[in-house]
């Protein structure tokens, strides 16, 4: 049974509030600079005394509007247009999944409001796979969810059937409480939202494997998957972000067209090395924008 869809909340056009605040902390820098100037003018005439109040107040407003460029970046540029933003997240709760992990876990109004607010803000949402088609629309964002959270049906489904929005889970093998029955993949991939991607079979240290069981361990993965939605998947996650040259091999060997990392950056060129942005928990709404579209938020 799909869950019930949670209360609406209104996206917000983020990036015209960059823009505005950008603008306004021009002016302020203009204005302070301006007032500089005039006091030197005036010192240089010998009206010194007057101008040492307004020097002052002048110091403390550039101090002010440094805290906020630095603590805020709404005037650092944006990801370019045609290279998709692609977004790690793992558990969708209020309660933290992985207690060693924090940032692994969102609230779910977190990422409701964050997937309103970009929509708002004139990003459009598109699978691993079809943001990796060409050509990709522009301002294209990318949620990708690793591990395959039981809680991804229960929290994660109403915001995507909300927001008519698609997204990437990467699953494992693992079944039980905290994880994803197959009956729910199979809910959630029927929904026409949900694309699943491989995530090994027991989501394992590929590096630290004999090569025989690294193999084993992505190919056994991709084949359940497969078998278990009956069309082929495309997609692959390192488990941990660990990979290298060998790893890379094997997942293009077992058939995977594009593969995730935990790297922030990297050359979007590579499909096997798609570097991803983490969300971290409780990070404010203005600050997870400009981090999802800038990769940070503040200096």
């Amino acid at each position: 049974m799909t869950p019930p869809t949670p209360p609406p909340i209104a996206g917000r056009n983020l990036e015209r509030r960059c823009r505005i605040l950008s603008l306004a902390a021009v002016a302020g820098l203009l204005a302070v600079m301006t007032s500089v100037v005039a006091l030197a003018l005036l010192w240089a005439e010998g009206w010194w005394a007057p101008g040492v109040p307004i020097l002052i107040l002048d110091l403390l407003c550039l101090g002010l509007l440094a805290w906020f460029l630095a603590r805020f970046l709404v005037w650092w540029p944006r990801k370019p247009a045609g290279v998709p933003i692609v977004l790690m997240l793992h558990s969708v709760g209020e309660a933290i999944a992985e207690p060693t992990a924090p940032n692994n876990s969102i609230r779910p109004a977190a990422l409701d409001r964050l997937v309103a607010d970009l929509q708002a803000s004139g990003y459009a949402f598109r699978t691993l796979s079809e943001a990796c088609s060409a050509p990709c629309p522009p301002r294209t964002v990318v949620l990708t969810f690793d591990d395959g959270f039981a809680d991804n049906h229960a929290n994660l489904l109403p915001i995507l059937l909300r927001r008519r929005v698609p997204a990437t889970i990467f699953a494992t093998d693992r079944q039980g409480h905290d994880f994803l029955t197959d009956a729910q993949i199979r809910e959630m991939a029927d929904t026409g939202l949900v694309e699943f991607g491989g995530h090994t079979a027991g989501h394992v240290h590929l590096p630290d494997l004999p090569e025989a069981d690294a193999r084993r361990e992505i190919a056994a993965n991709k084949r359940r998957l497969e078998t278990l939605l009956g069309h082929p998947i495309h997609a692959f996650a390192y488990p941990f972000g660990e990979f290298g040259e060998r790893e890379e091999a094997l997942a293009r060997e077992a058939g995977y067209r594009h593969a995730v990392t935990t790297r922030k950056r990297g050359p979007w060129g590579d499909p096997l090395r798609i570097p991803r942005q983490i969300i971290p928990r409780d990070t404010p709404p203005l600050a997870a924008y400009l981090l999802a579209t800038r990769g940070k938020s503040h200096l």
